[in-house]
């Protein structure tokens, strides 16, 4: 298992999964080297995921028990940062959570992972992101969510600047009754 730049990622996780017919997985970690070996599989076609922190992800699938090679390349994960202030108070946001969607391929959004922030100065960054193109959201208590859609994170890279002044919150109250 190696980084795009061809240096060795020890201590990546490594996982085969096979769901046809023989329901059977094991797990291994990369040595100093970036080497790993998954022993005792049936025979058969697995799907193959790394995970390494810092990394992006990596699968294959359809590889089957006996294949000699199965090397991966692992793209550096980036970050997101910015500032977040408060309209309402013309200050720095000081406790809010940062929420990463990442899009799929068909355009929709995955939840991909919330940062809660405590900050003085309202800046946040969120590190050991995936490469890909997030919805960027904020909550703040007592303000209206914000979002940013299309920030693309590069592979070792940091979307800067994504900041955001939020407004004041509203909230909607009810009461269910049986009939």
């Amino acid at each position: 298992v190696l980084d795009n730049a061809g240096n060795c990622i020890p201590g990546a996780r490594v996982h085969a999964a096979s769901p046809h017919p023989v329901n059977s997985y094991s797990n291994a970690l990369t040595n100093q080297e970036g080497y790993f070996k998954i022993s005792n599989l049936k025979q058969g076609m697995f799907t193959i995921t790394v995970r390494a922190t810092g990394y992006a992800d990596g699968s294959r699938e359809g590889v089957q028990v006996g294949e000699t090679q199965a090397d991966f390349s692992l793209a550096a994960n980036g970050k997101v940062s910015g500032r977040v202030s408060s309209a309402v108070t013309g200050t720095p946001a000081k406790d809010f959570v940062v929420n990463l969607m990442l899009r799929r391929p068909n355009g929709t959004y995955q939840w991909y992972r919330d940062f809660r922030q405590n900050t003085e100065d309202g800046r946040y960054t969120c590190e050991d992101v995936q490469p890909g193109t997030y919805k960027v959201s904020i909550r703040a208590n007592e303000h209206a969510m914000q979002s940013r859609e299309g920030v693309a994170v590069m592979s070792g890279g940091e979307a800067k600047g994504i900041d955001f002044v939020l407004t004041a919150g509203g909230a909607i109250f009810g009461k269910i009754m049986r009939r």
